[in-house]
């Protein structure tokens, strides 16, 4: 017995394979008994007064393992899923009387593609397990600091031989002044990504006019997933935290996009890229910058949004800007919109690199703390 948060007390009780092999049979399915077969009956008794949330059913039993998806007559073996599928059968909450407790609920969560999906409800007809290809239904959730917000509509999961296919539907990655929707399709073959099975059908600029991204790279290590892509669309997901990119042309190459977790949590989330030289809109400042190496991290731990660039020796860096008037808040009043393209900034200011180096060219607070700051050296990342 564990004590909780101050909500309540937890009973759980773990289930020990007695022999490797043996076969572990639950709601009608078998799972493999092996090393990643794990099942557990969880108890928990909430505190007077107090509101358990959806997570926090009063009893769940819970399997985690490979399903059997087809049984063989001997000498041939069984086969299993290639990847694990977590299961729970759950009663939500304490029934004032035995025999007012309601049907138990059924929830999955499926086999992880970088990031862990949450358990979502599976409609069931108790006591059978639920045939596949499952039907999931959607979820919606943030990044805490960095203003971003993910969801999406629903999830098929399609279970054969050797093969799971996954489709997120209406997937959709939100910021402060744009969004990025369009359909997820992956495919685990042996429990590995496919990657030439794998695609982002991105909709542009509504879910009937579409573009097929095919996915370069997607590479999952425990609380990391990493993805790559050649398809020029840079500019829609820098939008995302950097609205003046959002209008600007961005030819690159060599984009991955890095996200790392500490379980439920995300903890840091980072865009590489390759560029050649051009100017790029920073907050009161127009930069011109040279071709090299560039990121954007945003620090959900340290709280803070740096963009940064790795240029060779002899790189040449500039900025100009008009500065921007505002009513004495928030608001802003005039920047140099209005100006003639010949007419010469207020200010202008250049370096050069003496070495190659890593140049942190904003590095912004996120929550409204602390203040930002710009073209300073930084250690490598």
């Amino acid at each position: 017995m564990t004590a909780g948060d101050g909500t309540g007390f937890a009973v759980t009780a773990q289930y020990a394979i007695a022999a490797a092999g043996n076969p572990f049979n639950w709601f009608g399915v078998t799972f493999q008994a092996n090393a990643d077969l794990s099942a557990e009956l969880a108890i928990r008794i909430p505190a007077n007064g107090t509101t358990p949330g959806l997570d926090q059913p009063f009893a769940a039993i819970r399997v985690c393992g490979a399903l059997q998806i087809s049984a063989a007559a001997p000498p041939a073996s069984a086969v299993f899923t290639s990847s694990t599928f977590c299961c729970q059968v759950e009663i939500p909450a304490l029934p004032e009387v035995p025999a007012s407790a309601p049907t138990p609920g059924f929830r999955l969560r499926l086999p992880s593609l970088g990031i862990d999906f949450p358990r979502l409800a599976l409609p069931w007809s108790f006591p059978d397990f639920p045939k596949w290809p499952f039907r999931l239904p959607g979820f919606s959730g943030g990044m805490s600091a960095l203003p971003i917000s993910i969801s999406y509509d629903s999830v098929n999961a399609d279970v054969q031989p050797g093969v799971i296919t996954i489709d997120i539907h209406h997937l959709r990655i939100a910021g402060k002044l744009g969004a990025i929707d369009g359909d997820l399709h992956a495919v685990l073959k042996n429990g590995t990504i496919d990657l030439p099975s794998c695609s982002f059908i991105l909709y542009q600029p509504d879910f009937s006019h579409t573009v097929s991204i095919p996915i370069s790279l997607w590479h999952i290590a425990p609380g990391c997933l990493t993805l790559g892509w050649t398809e020029g669309r840079l500019r829609d997901l820098l939008g995302l935290v950097l609205p003046d990119f959002a209008s600007e042309a961005l030819p690159s190459s060599g984009v991955k996009l890095r996200i790392l977790t500490a379980g439920a949590e995300f903890r840091e989330v980072r865009l590489d890229w390759d560029m050649a030289g051009q100017p790029l809109p920073f907050p009161g400042f127009k930069v011109a910058l040279p071709a090299g190496a560039y990121f954007i991290i945003g620090s959900l731990q340290d709280q803070r949004l740096l963009v940064a660039a790795t240029v060779a020796k002899d790189a040449k860096i500039s900025a100009d800007s008009d500065f921007t008037w505002s009513r004495g808040g928030p608001r802003e009043l005039l920047r140099d919109d209005g100006q003639a393209a010949t007419a010469k900034p207020f200010l202008h200011f250049g370096v050069t690199a003496q070495n190659a180096a890593t140049v942190a060219l904003l590095d912004l607070p996120l929550g409204g703390s602390g203040g930002r700051s710009s073209f300073s050296s930084c250690p490598p990342h």
